[in-house]
């Protein structure tokens, strides 16, 4: 498993399937009020041209971590040679509190290695 930031892509081949740990402790702590946990996390991957190819390229659900700071998405497929975004919109919440919604993209690279 690697765990992300989202300041760097992450580097697949083509026949692997990674788990990612995407990191999202600093949302908690740079919003205006406190006490907001992440609630839900919706991942999607898109080509170059804006096609969905998230049901080709993510494996499972993805889920939260016992924190609420944290996605584990898994990564699989694609084409060697292509790059891919993926997605991921969160929605933050706390009582009494207008929900945030918060998106950041990772920068997938396919590329097959060894030859």
């Amino acid at each position: 498993m690697s765990v992300l930031g989202f300041n760097s892509a992450l580097e697949k081949q083509p026949s692997e399937q990674v788990t990612v740990k995407a990191n999202f402790t600093d949302i908690s702590t740079n919003l205006v009020v406190s006490g907001y946990n992440m609630n839900n996390c919706e991942v999607s991957v898109f080509d170059p041209s804006g096609s969905n190819q998230t049901g080709n390229m993510v494996q499972g659900t993805p889920t939260l971590d016992a924190n609420n700071y944290a996605v584990f998405a898994c990564f699989k497929g694609g084409s060697d040679g292509q790059n891919y975004y993926a997605r991921f919109k969160t929605t933050w919440v706390s009582a009494g509190q207008p929900d945030q919604k918060i998106e950041r993209d990772l920068l997938i690279e396919v590329k097959e290695k060894g030859f």
